[in-house]
Parts: C-alpha cells; sequence; structure tokens
C-alpha cells in the first residue's frame, strides 16, 4: 500500500514526539490517554502492519475456536481485537493496557468481552485473576519505553498448555538502548525456552510500518519480528 509521506511524518511526529516524548513510562501512559481519540487515524498513515501480521500468525498457529480465550497485553484502542474479528475469530478476546483513554476506545469498539487497566512492571502478575488463556498476544508493546523485557515471562502463568504466545519488536536498532533491549529480550525468551515453559515455533519477519523515519529513506518500511512460541 502506497502511503503520503507528508501525513505519514505528521503522524510519526505524533507517535514519537506527542506520545513517546516524555521519559517516563508513566507519563508515556498519560500520554497515550490524551491523545487516544488520534491515535488510530495516525497509525494508519504510518502503515502501522503488525497487528494485522500477529493476528494472522494466531489465528494460524493458535488452534482457535469459537469456546478459545485470548488475552491482548497492551491492547490499546482495540486494533488486534479489530484485526481477529475481521479474520473470523469467534471466540472471547480480554484486553489489558496501561492507558484508560485508550482502553475507552477498545470499550467502544464492542469487540471484548473484559478490559483491564493495568501498568505493567518487571516483577507484576498479569490482572486476570485464575483465567488461564488459548492464546495471548502483546503488539507494539515490547520496547525500551514501554515496558521491561522480563514482562514476557508472566505470560507463560496466564497461558494453557500448548497455547500460543505472539510477541512483536521492531528490528530497527537505532540507538544503542534499541540494541541492549533486544538482547535482553532475547535473552529473556531463550530462559523461558531453556527451562522447559515453551518453545519457538515461528520467528516471521514483517513491516511494523510502512514508512521508516528512523532511515535515510522513509519511504521504506521499518522492519518487525512477529515472535510465536508455544507453551509446553
Amino acid at each position: 500500500m502506497s502511503l503520503d509521506l507528508q501525513k505519514a511524518r505528521v503522524a510519526w511526529n505524533f507517535l514519537y514526539n506527542d506520545i513517546l516524548g516524555p521519559d517516563t513510562e508513566q507519563g508515556i501512559v498519560e500520554c497515550y490517554s490524551q491523545h487516544a481519540a488520534r491515535y488510530d487515524l495516525h497509525i494508519k498513515d504510518i502503515g502501522y502492519n503488525v497487528p494485522a501480521t500477529a493476528a494472522k500468525l494466531l489465528m494460524k498457529y493458535g488452534n482457535l475456536g469459537p469456546e478459545s480465550e485470548v488475552l491482548d497485553v497492551g491492547a490499546g484502542t482495540g486494533i488486534v481485537g479489530k484485526e481477529l474479528r475481521e479474520l473470523g475469530y469467534k471466540g472471547e478476546i480480554d484486553g489489558l493496557d496501561g492507558s484508560s483513554g485508550m482502553l475507552k476506545i477498545a470499550e467502544s469498539r464492542k469487540l471484548y468481552r473484559n478490559l483491564v487497566q493495568q501498568f505493567l512492571t518487571s516483577d507484576c502478575a498479569l490482572d486476570v485473576g485464575d483465567v488461564m488463556y488459548d492464546a495471548i498476544v502483546s503488539i507494539g508493546v515490547f520496547s525500551p519505553i514501554h515496558v521491561s523485557a522480563s514482562v514476557a515471562k508472566s505470560f507463560f502463568n496466564h497461558v494453557k498448555s500448548g497455547g500460543v504466545v505472539i510477541i512483536s519488536y521492531r528490528v530497527n536498532e537505532t540507538t544503542t538502548s534499541d540494541s541492549e533491549y533486544i538482547a535482553e529480550l532475547k535473552g529473556a525468551i531463550k530462559s523461558i525456552c531453556d527451562e522447559g515453559k515453551a518453545s519457538v515455533i515461528a520467528e516471521h519477519l514483517t513491516d511494523f510500518y510502512g514508512v521508516n523515519f528512523f532511515a535515510g529513506d522513509p519511504s521504506k518500511p521499518c522492519a518487525g519480528m512477529c515472535l510465536c512460541l508455544r507453551k509446553t
């Protein structure tokens, strides 16, 4: 899909300056709430592709049916839920996000069973009670300005044996902190697998965004990874 680079630059600045500008995680969460009403429009303008990719992978590997339960961690405005419904998923979806403003948009879509506001920290348990999900998906969450990489470990306490966990991350390492974070995330995943809790079933390289203003040529996509794991 061809994108309007002028609109894309405005949207990029909205995301990386207006929303992700604060230097604390709590500040970023507050900015997400403040700008929630504009989020979907701007994300569309930069070709935010990874939610659609993740939904397709979830339908491919998740063995999901009408009785299935999926948890969307970092649900935001409910884009992943929307993609899953458009692919024909009929089961339940719960969502969890730190931003109350984003969750209000997700609620308005009427696609989710439960929506929970929770700010994820490195040692937290997901606030979903004793529900064991058939799949957990977390898109656009794992970055150094959002959550600790170790949060991924908590997912496997809330997914059934044989269930699928899908997480995404940008593979463009634009700063030292990006490189260190990706290494930390890969280490956390390796630890999960080495402990026998899960195995990697797919590593799917995709376009994270349709543009890339981190690079010299913004018309080229910003690469991303969807990592798919199955709990043992």
